[in-house]
């Protein structure tokens, strides 16, 4: 469950686990909010350009989140745990430390 007690209202709650996902690790990023939820006439159609809510945001997002994870191998969702939005973003977990190196220039 991603909040046991009630938020207040407007609140943002972000959990971060590791799951199972078959026969490998992956770590999920839960992101829910108390506000009214995803509009029943747009649940269709949030992971596509240029779809906007009632916030007047440009409509790239939520289309940029699940093009990443599915270039990632993972997966987005809307999950229905109202009330408020609930969403998943589901990414294979590394199996070995990687580096990032940083040149200077």
């Amino acid at each position: 469950m991603l909040c046991a007690t009630p938020l207040p209202a407007g609140s943002v709650r972000v959990v971060v686990r590791r799951v199972e996902q078959g026969s490998r690790d992956a770590v999920e990023l839960l992101v829910g909010d108390t506000g009214p939820g995803v509009d029943p006439a747009l649940r269709e159609h949030i992971w596509e350009r240029g779809i906007r809510g009632s916030d007047g945001g440009s409509g790239l997002g939520l289309s940029i989140v699940r093009e990443i994870a599915l270039a990632h191998g993972g997966e987005a969702r809307l999950l229905d745990a109202g009330p408020g939005a609930l969403f998943s973003l589901l990414l294979p977990a590394f199996t070995s430390v990687h580096r990032l190196v940083i040149r200077e220039q």
